[in-house]
C-alpha cells in the first residue's frame, strides 16, 4: 500500500532508450539476490549499484506521518539519493523502487522498497487520470486513544474518532465523532495504522462493514468509502 512518492515523467525522443523489464514482486523470496540503483549523494556518485538479498517481504514503515506496508526490506545498500531507484533481481527485471532505509543508531543493512506490483497501479491512475485514488471514510483519529487507555475504561480497543467529515463516508453511515472503531468487515482494528492497511485493500465506492463502540455497546453498519487523492 502506498500513497507516493511517486511521480509519471514523459520524455520525448526515446528511440534509443530501452523499457526495463519488470519483475513479479510478489514472486521475491527472502534470500533472493536484488541490487539497488541509485545516486548516493547527488550527481558525484551517479548509477551507484549495490547488492544484497531480500531479507523480508510485507513490511510496515511510518515515515513523516505517511504509512507504508507491503515494502520490500534488503540488505542491499539505500542512502539518499537511492529513493527513487529500481531494485533489480539478478535477472535484470525491477521488482521495487527504493524508498527508505532504517537510519536509526544501531542498524545497519535495513532498506526498503516498495513493490513494483503495488506501484503500477498507482502509476497507470496517475496516467490515466493525473491523481491516484484511495479508499477512506473521511474521519479524524485521535491517536491518544492506546490500548492501555481502552483498558483503563474498560472499553475495547479501537480508533477513537475525534471528528467526522460532514456529508461524507462515515457520517452517512451514522458513524460519529466518539465512536470507536473496533472491526472492518470481520477484521479486529487496535489502532489508526490498522484501520489504514484494512482500508487499503479496497477501493473507493466498495461497501464494508463497520463495527464501532458506543455508549457501553457495539454497533455495525455498512459504509461506502470515500476517495481522497494523491497527485
Amino acid at each position: 500500500m502506498i500513497r507516493g512518492p511517486i511521480a509519471v515523467l514523459k520524455i520525448d525522443g526515446t528511440k534509443e532508450l530501452a523499457a526495463v523489464q519488470l519483475g513479479d514482486s510478489a514472486a521475491l523470496k527472502v534470500g533472493e539476490s536484488v541490487v539497488a540503483i541509485g545516486n548516493p549523494g547527488g550527481q558525484d556518485f551517479a548509477r551507484t549499484v549495490t547488492a544484497g538479498v531480500v531479507s523480508a517481504t510485507d513490511r510496515f514503515l511510518q515515515l513523516q506521518g505517511e504509512a507504508s506496508f507491503n515494502l520490500i526490506q534488503t540488505d542491499a545498500a539505500i542512502n539518499p539519493g537511492n529513493s527513487g531507484g529500481p531494485l533489480v533481481n539478478y535477472s535484470g527485471q525491477v521488482v521495487g523502487i527504493n524508498s527508505a532505509k532504517n537510519d536509526t543508531q544501531g542498524f545497519e543493512g535495513m532498506g526498503f522498497a516498495i513493490p513494483i506490483s503495488d506501484a503500477l497501479p498507482v502509476i497507470q491512475q496517475l496516467i490515466e487520470k493525473g491523481f491516484a485514488s484511495h479508499p477512506a471514510l473521511q474521519i479524524n483519529i485521535d491517536d491518544r486513544y492506546t490500548e492501555e487507555y481502552a483498558s483503563f475504561k474498560d472499553w475495547p480497543a479501537g480508533c477513537y474518532i475525534a471528528s467526522v467529515e460532514n456529508g461524507e463516508a462515515a457520517a452517512k453511515a451514522g458513524i460519529q465523532a466518539g465512536d470507536i472503531i473496533t472491526a472492518i468487515n470481520g477484521t479486529a482494528i487496535t489502532n489508526s495504522l490498522e484501520l489504514t492497511h484494512e482500508l487499503f485493500k479496497y477501493k473507493p465506492g466498495d461497501k464494508v462493514s463497520v463495527s464501532y463502540f458506543r455508549g457501553g455497546s457495539t454497533y455495525k453498519t455498512d459504509a461506502v468509502l470515500g476517495e481522497i487523492r494523491s497527485e
